[in-house]
């Protein structure tokens, strides 16, 4: 049964929303401590439909001790629990499929669950970058075998796939990827091409962009999305060719010591920033790239700031617009209509929200920024 976030306080919550559209770009500015400045955002709902939680509410509870990762794959999401080590599918009304999985260095099982993505709409590839490997498995949970990553350059970061090959970012590499062909039969990996950083003309560009998260176009071809966690703006590839477009609020940085950095320049904003996510999450459809934004991690200065902006871009790198989430989270996926979190309070669940108002599509199709 699905029930509304925030019920009977949509439209003042959508009053209110306007009313910081035009507030000033501070951490909660005039809006209060319950409503998040916009810094610029154009809101385009507030209010929500709760299609179903999972491992909640008494129900599977105990499901979920660290849920990351959720995936849609055709009418299933796929979460992988970084504690217990194991991939929960559940459909798209929350109902569990199936569980696959668990601790240990044996077939079908996980040092960690890093990353997952979908290869070919096929097979689900579960990245465990302690046993240098992919695990892949059927629709079904079914374990079908692995692929061992240790002859690779690089080691993987975060994976992303196309039909003709798949491609991994580098962990530390600022922007750095490396792009794959199919596995072979003989379980050989070839590389195709091995990109250099992408730093962005910035005074403080290497330090921001410490990870880049990256997601594909539910199209052919090898066109995908990589977003830096924190920094100015994010990449859009199309096999070896890329384009850097701007984030509508651009994440900022502080460093810890900036008496290291080498300019007083640099020091100066560095001790005045504060850190702010720019893209703590992403996923993309055929038309959309959608990125979680805002909000900041727990620092010794200041406190946790909620994440609950999801940002909308074109495949140009146009903006059109921003939906804000009824809750904080730190993971989303998406399909083009259902939006899937995470929270961990009061007890580790997953969440399938839906717009109040008709479709995404609908929703970001007249708007460009």
């Amino acid at each position: 049964m699905r029930t509304r976030e925030g019920g009977r306080l949509g439209l003042r919550t959508l009053l209110t929303a306007a009313v910081c559209v035009s507030g000033p770009p501070s951490a909660f500015g005039a809006c209060g401590a319950a409503q998040p400045a916009t810094q610029g955002r154009v809101i385009l709902n507030a209010s929500w439909d709760t299609v179903f939680r999972t491992g909640a509410s008494g129900v599977d509870d105990g499901l979920f001790a660290l849920p990351r990762k959720p995936t849609f794959w055709r009418d299933l999401i796929v979460v992988a629990d970084r504690i217990e080590n194991r991939l929960v599918a559940i459909d798209l009304a929350g109902r569990v499929m199936w569980k696959a999985g668990g601790d240990g260095a044996g077939p079908g099982l996980f040092a960690g669950i890093d990353d997952v993505d979908v290869y070919r709409q096929d097979t689900l590839w579960a990245l465990d970058q302690q046993l240098a490997r992919v695990s892949q498995f059927l629709r079904t949970g079914e374990f079908v075998g692995t692929i061992s990553l240790s002859a690779l350059p690089r080691t993987p970061g975060q994976i992303v796939t196309f039909y003709d090959g798949w491609a991994y970012t580098r962990s530390g590499g600022a922007g750095a990827f490396t792009l794959v062909r199919p596995p072979r039969p003989s379980g050989s990996l070839d590389v195709v091409f091995e990109s250099e950083s992408h730093p962005w003309a910035d005074s403080l560009g290497t330090w921001r962009q410490t990870r880049l998260e990256p997601a594909r176009r539910g199209t052919p071809g090898r066109t995908w999305v990589g977003a830096f966690r924190y920094g100015p703006g994010f990449v859009i590839f199309n096999d070896t060719v890329f384009s850097r477009h701007p984030y509508v609020v651009p994440g900022r940085f502080s460093w810890r010591s900036p008496s290291i950095l080498p300019t007083q320049e640099m020091r100066d904003r560095a001790i005045t920033d504060t850190v702010e996510y720019a893209a703590a999450a992403i996923d993309a459809t055929a038309d959309r790239i959608f990125m979680l934004a805002g909000g900041r991690p727990r620092r010794p200065q200041h406190g946790e700031v909620p994440t609950r902006f999801v940002d909308v871009y074109d495949w140009g790198g146009g903006y059109r617009g921003s939906f804000l989430l009824p809750f904080h989270t730190r993971e989303l996926a998406t399909n083009g209509e259902l939006f899937v979190v995470t929270r961990l309070e009061p007890y580790p669940h997953v969440i399938g929200l839906r717009p109040d108002r008709g479709s995404i599509a609908e929703w970001t199709s007249g708007r460009s920024r």
